[in-house]
C-alpha cells in the first residue's frame, strides 16, 4: 500500500533505490526471460533460494524478536490499569502518552478492537482509546520495520509522524465533537 501510495503521488525520489535486475543492465531493450518456478532441479538455484529465505528470515525475525521482547516485557512490568486509568484520567498528557504507547505496542485490526474496550472498561477514555488503537495499527513496530526497509530516513520520519499527529487529531477530534 505504501510503495503503491508513493508511486502514485510521484514520490519515486523518496524510496530506497532497488538494484537493477541482471537482464537490463546492458543498456538494450530486451525484456526480461520469463521466470522459471520449478528450482527443484537445479542446485544452484536452490542455494540462492535457500540463501535468500534465510536472509530474509534473519531480517524480519530480528525485528520480530526485538518487538515481542518489548512486548513482554511491557507486559510483565506495566500493570494493565496504570495503562488503563491514568491515559484515561484526564491528564493533559493523556492522549500522547497513548499514541506513544500504541507506537510501541503491536496491534492488528482484530486484536485491537477487544483490547481497547478492555481499557475502556477499566477507565480509559473513548477519545484516548481511539488514539492508543489507530497509532498502534499504523506505527507498531512491525509495520515501521517494512516502511523503514523500503523509504529513506526523511520520508520514514514523515510517515511515523503523520501516524502520531493523524491519531491525536483523530482522538482530538472525538473528544470535542462527540
Amino acid at each position: 500500500m505504501f510503495i503503491l501510495t508513493a508511486a502514485g503521488l510521484g514520490l519515486e525520489f523518496a524510496l530506497k533505490p532497488v538494484a537493477t535486475p541482471r537482464c537490463c543492465t546492458s543498456g538494450t531493450t530486451q525484456s526480461a526471460p520469463p521466470p522459471v518456478w520449478a528450482i527443484r532441479n537445479e542446485a544452484a538455484r536452490r542455494r540462492d533460494f535457500t540463501a535468500a529465505a534465510a536472509g530474509n528470515f534473519i531480517f524480519l525475525g530480528r525485528w520480530l524478536l526485538f518487538a515481542f521482547m518489548l512486548e513482554s516485557l511491557m507486559v510483565a512490568h506495566v500493570p494493565d490499569t496504570l495503562v488503563a486509568t491514568w491515559p484515561g484520567s484526564g491528564n493533559a498528557l493523556a492522549m500522547p502518552l497513548a499514541v506513544l504507547i500504541g507506537v510501541t505496542a503491536y496491534l492488528n485490526g482484530y486484536a485491537a478492537i477487544p483490547l481497547v474496550r478492555s481499557l475502556i472498561d477499566l477507565g480509559m477514555s473513548p477519545a484516548t482509546g481511539l488514539a492508543f488503537m489507530l497509532a498502534g495499527s499504523v506505527t507498531s513496530i512491525p509495520a515501521a520495520i517494512a516502511i523503514h526497509s523500503l523509504a529513506r530516513p526523511r520520508l520514514f520520519g514523515l510517515y511515523l509522524a503523520m501516524a502520531g499527529v493523524g491519531a491525536l487529531a483523530a482522538g482530538s477530534s472525538w473528544q470535542i465533537f462527540l
